[in-house]
């Protein structure tokens, strides 16, 4: 049976943190997995109340908005708003330090060689590589023919699961390898639970 090992995949939707799987009296009858945000206890202290899930209402939240999609794939189709690319300071001083070089046509060509170089370098470094497209055609592909789930699937949700992000009024956030996000309220509320192991 597979479990939701993927730890980098959950976080909390509260402070940010990451959550981390605990098991509790581990070895005694009364044995409990859960998730919890890794800020819930630091220190000895309790800094995060977020909710705590077992594996399987994980796997329920995955299959409930892997469905969604499944059933509705033109959610996939919403248009995308592209960022447009932001110039730094220092680009813009090289590109105009490279059209003064140019236009002086008095410049050693390692100068004008170290100023194209440096621009590539910002240029790259400060640009978004816009995989929406890309990431979107990949779940199509993963989606294509697939029948409702009945039950977790490992491969789908390798595959096509980014994040699951917890919040504290039982909202449940899947965010997709392409940023689409479908949410699910909980009924329940998970609470800090009495220790009834004896």
């Amino acid at each position: 049976m597979y479990v939701l090992t993927q730890a980098n995949k959950i976080y909390c939707g509260e402070c940010g943190e990451p959550y981390r799987k605990y098991t509790e009296h581990s070895g005694k009858a009364c044995e409990k997995n859960r998730w919890k945000c890794k800020k819930y206890i630091f220190k000895n202290r309790v800094l995060c109340r977020n909710l705590f899930y077992t594996d399987e209402e994980l796997k329920k939240v995955f299959i409930s908005t892997a469905n969604k999609l499944i059933k509705n794939q033109r959610l996939l189709d919403k248009p995308y708003k592209k960022e447009p690319p932001k110039i730094s300071k220092e680009l813009l001083e090289i590109e105009n330090q490279i059209t003064r070089f140019e236009e002086d046509e008095e410049f050693s060509s390692q100068e004008l060689a170290d100023l194209i170089f440096k621009r590539a370098e910002l240029t790259y470094s400060t640009s978004k590589i816009d995989s929406y497209e890309i990431q979107t055609q990949k779940i199509k592909e993963i989606l294509d023919g697939q029948d409702p789930l009945t039950e977790f699937d490992e491969e789908l949700f390798k595959g096509m699961i980014d994040k699951i992000i917890i919040y504290q009024d039982g909202k449940v956030e899947t965010e997709f390898i392409n940023g689409l996000k479908i949410s699910e309220i909980l009924e329940y509320k998970r609470k800090d639970e009495k220790n009834d192991c004896s």
